[in-house]
């Protein structure tokens, strides 16, 4: 046997090999699905829990919606992400059979507007539940910013997607993540619906305590919400790049006859207390006044138009529930896993109470439909609810004042 004919069944073999890895690497993330893009198989101990990735999160959920239609959208931020539960009852209770939580953690309303495109391409939802952040919103006046980008959807991401999620070893990692996740008790996941629990965040608190969690969170943000200015707008303008992505959602809405709710998110009082700390407290009842401001511009546009504005950022039952002590690593709180994030079960309540069923407004327990005619009001009585709180928690509000001027 020549030395040519053996290099060349060697180089066969080793491309057989090669061709034979790539394929039985297909096979397992096609039958692994770790991110639920296939969905071949769900077996439960095998792939039913899927891990919540670190990665190509926006991409993984634009894919998922592309191949369902959902009668309801949850759009917003980590806050929305892990609250809203797409399952609640209450969804079904009120005609939305097909819901989910396209929610990105660390995004502003850009994302929010770019994942509205991609559905609306297949089918416009019925109904949409638009988490709205007021860190998203300061701005410098001078700030330069870009033209906004338009949201792709052709055949070649879909292909590009399909190979990465078969055939790199990223993928490969995120199967054998995938196996483990089965067999944790509280593991990270992301729901086929696009629902993160945070369940991890159980067994962070109950080595660390809740008072832990609330504490980093409180240093972080001080850190990071301490430097935003006092601004709404671009010099010379009454809007900013982020204002004008919840125009576009607005009018899109208004015009397509999709019902819309904006929420301000319920920010628990070590929050309110730290937007007051840190001076932005004027601009933040001002942004309420701008969102509300396009809502009314852009509603009386279209006589059909179901748009409303939900602000759940008053002091209430809830936003005021009591931070365990430091020494505490026993007791957990029901509402909120910190300052910034509230629990499934206040999102539960939310939905139930506030966004499928009017509250009573009038005793102010949790959450009310601003307007034109009642915004000035409430705002002020928020401002009365902040003076008694302080004035109940004077330890709480020196505490915030330390670390915001540490």
């Amino acid at each position: 046997m020549s030395i040519t004919h053996i290099r060349k069944r060697y180089l066969w073999k080793l491309a057989a090999t090669f061709i034979g890895a790539i394929i039985a690497t297909g096979l397992i993330n096609l039958i692994i699905d770790p991110y639920g893009t296939f969905r071949i198989v769900d077996v439960k101990g095998l792939n039913h829990i899927k891990p919540y990735p670190d990665h190509n999160i926006e991409t993984i959920k634009a894919h998922a919606l592309r191949h369902m239609s959902p009668d309801a959208l949850i759009l917003g931020n980590s806050r929305a992400e892990v609250g809203l539960d797409p399952t609640h009852d209450a969804w079904e209770s009120a005609g939305y059979r097909s819901v989910f939580n396209a929610a990105i953690a660390g995004t502003s309303p850009s994302a929010a507007w770019n994942q509205l495109q991609k559905v609306a391409q297949r089918q416009p939802p019925k109904f949409i539940l638009l988490g709205i952040d007021f860190f998203d919103f300061p701005i410098a006046p001078d700030k330069k910013t870009s033209l906004p980008k338009n949201s792709s959807n052709n055949k070649l991401d879909d292909v590009r997607w399909t190979l990465n999620a078969t055939l790199t070893m990223q993928a490969m990692i995120d199967s054998a993540t995938t196996l483990r996740r089965q067999f944790q008790a509280n593991p990270q996941q992301l729901t086929t619906q696009g629902f993160n629990p945070l369940l991890e965040y159980k067994d962070i608190a109950k080595m660390e305590g809740y008072w832990s969690l609330f504490r980093q969170r409180l240093e972080d943000n001080a850190k990071n919400h301490s430097r935003k200015p006092a601004n709404l707008f671009l010099k010379d303008t009454q809007t900013s790049p982020t204002f004008d992505d919840i125009r576009r959602i607005v009018r899109w809405s208004a015009e397509n006859n999709t019902e819309l709710r904006l929420v301000i998110y319920p920010y628990h009082a070590q929050l309110l207390l730290l937007i007051d700390e840190i001076g932005l407290w004027p601009t933040f009842e001002e942004w309420k006044r701008q969102i509300l401001r396009i809502i009314t511009e852009e509603s009386l546009k279209s006589s059909e138009s179901n748009i409303a504005l939900i602000d759940l950022s008053g002091f209430s039952e809830f936003s005021e529930e009591a931070i365990p002590g430091k020494e505490d690593k026993k007791t957990a709180t029901k509402w909120y896993w910190e300052a910034g994030h509230f629990k499934k079960e206040l999102g539960d309540h939310i939905l139930s109470c506030c966004i499928f069923q009017k509250p009573e407004f009038s005793t102010r327990k949790f959450g009310v439909i601003l307007n034109t005619d009642n915004i000035e009001t409430e705002l002020n009585r928020t401002r009365i609810d902040k003076s008694a709180f302080v004035l109940k928690n004077p330890m709480l509000k020196s505490e915030i004042s330390a670390v915001v001027h540490k």
